[in-house]
């Protein structure tokens, strides 16, 4: 299992940055009544937003693709079986990596926020919205239905 790890290394990330030309731009609308805008991302933090949100797009690709090769396992008869199972491994293998990538990115990224913007920290709820706003919304309490449920 560990030879899937892959060591994202400070200047690869550097590296990837500077060659992000275009921007994914956030789609959440920011809602006045409810939120509060702590400030708009740095260039280099909208950056970083970008290459996230594209390793989770190729990351959620992966995962399709690693389900549409089981279930074409599980669909096909004995001659196919054995050329799909021979793909499954490497795109299960792909699907790992990228998974760790999105986790490790998305980790970062909310870091490099709470960096940037130190009104971030201990807010409940912070929220990317159009515009790369930085926004935070107060956590709404649950009303309880006056039936508490307890298990032992």
């Amino acid at each position: 299992m560990l030879d899937n790890i892959r060591v994202i290394k400070h200047e690869e990330i550097d590296q990837r940055l500077d060659r992000i030309d275009n921007l994914i731009e956030p789609e959440g609308e920011m809602d006045p009544e409810k939120d509060h805008f702590i400030g708009v991302m740095s260039d280099r933090l909208k950056k970083f937003f970008t290459l996230w949100r594209s390793v989770a797009v190729d990351f959620s690709k992966s995962e399709e693709e690693c389900c549409k090769i089981v279930r074409a396992i599980f669909n096909a008869d004995e001659g196919d079986r054995k050329d799909l199972e021979a793909r499954v491994m490497p795109a299960e293998a792909e699907f790992n990596l990228l998974r760790q990538e999105e986790r490790a990115l998305r980790e970062m990224f909310w870091l490099s926020v709470k960096r940037e913007f130190p009104s971030a920290k201990g807010k409940s709820a912070i929220r990317v919205c159009k515009g790369f706003k930085i926004i935070w919304r107060e956590r709404e309490e649950k009303k309880s239905s006056g039936l508490d449920v307890i298990i032992l």
